[in-house]
């Protein structure tokens, strides 16, 4: 378990490697570090010694993962709240001309799977227009 504590530690005031090669101080995200959290555990639950074990070790109960996950989010929230920086970036927006090709792929190709897509996609975008999600 502290080996698991001291890791998720690390992840809440990791530097972004790529941005510090930049000149830039920036840490990793909340989604980055939680991803890089459950990757960890999804490695070590594949391994034959604990996929086999009798008992798993305590660290993967579902009750302990989220404790030391529960803590990432707050070191994280508190240090955006702290500096106030944006705890998500804005990302760039699809334009017309994006939507008009996804349509016109969705609709030459004509199957099932991709008229579902872009019904989602659209009700999606409405959706989140009208700030329902």
């Amino acid at each position: 378990m502290n080996l698991f504590g001291c890791f998720a530690n690390y992840l809440a005031d990791c530097d972004n490697k790529t941005e510090k090669k930049r000149g830039n101080e920036v840490k990793i995200s909340l989604g980055s570090a939680q991803g890089y959290f459950s990757s960890v555990k999804s490695y070590f639950q594949d391994l034959p010694e604990i996929r086999n074990a009798p008992s798993p070790p305590r660290v993967f109960f579902s009750q302990e993962w989220s404790k030391l996950s529960h803590k990432i989010t707050n070191v994280v929230v508190e240090r955006h709240k702290t500096t106030g920086t944006p705890l998500v970036s804005s990302k760039a927006v699809a334009t017309t001309d994006d939507w008009k090709a996804l349509a016109c792929i969705c609709a030459w190709d004509g199957t099932q799977k991709h008229i579902e897509f872009w019904s989602v996609f659209v009700a999606l975008v409405h959706m989140a227009a009208r700030g329902m999600l």
